[in-house]
């Protein structure tokens, strides 16, 4: 019903509002994806190119952190490395939860934090 509200409304499916049953994955792809575009569309492909060019004969040096934890992590414990993204569930969650949401994680067995 407020789907139908809205769209009466004059909203969008770009806009839709969430749902008590919405993916929260989805969501996430949802936003990524238009985020990506944007920057693919702001690059250009001779822009894509040459980064990708330029990544590939010059890497990263020295590598990224969470990269040598994957390899190292991969190659000697013979395993995959767990990580966790923490993001704020609500515009009023606090920096302090955030912080105990990232110590639960670590002491369920993350082997790395992205915290948003």
């Amino acid at each position: 019903h407020r789907y139908i509200a809205f769209r009466a409304a004059g909203g969008d499916d770009d806009d839709v509002p969430s749902t008590s049953y919405q993916n929260s994955l989805e969501t996430t792809i949802k936003r990524k994806s238009k985020q990506v575009e944007a920057a693919l569309q702001e690059l250009g492909m001779e822009g894509l190119e040459e980064r990708l060019s330029s990544a590939t004969q010059n890497p990263a040096s020295p590598a990224y952190k969470l990269s040598r934890l994957v390899s190292e992590t991969t190659q000697m414990q013979g395993r995959a490395v767990i990580v966790v993204e923490v993001t704020r569930a609500t515009p009023a969650t606090t920096p302090q939860q955030l912080a105990a949401i990232a110590k639960t994680a670590i002491q369920c067995g993350a082997d790395a934090l992205c915290v948003r």
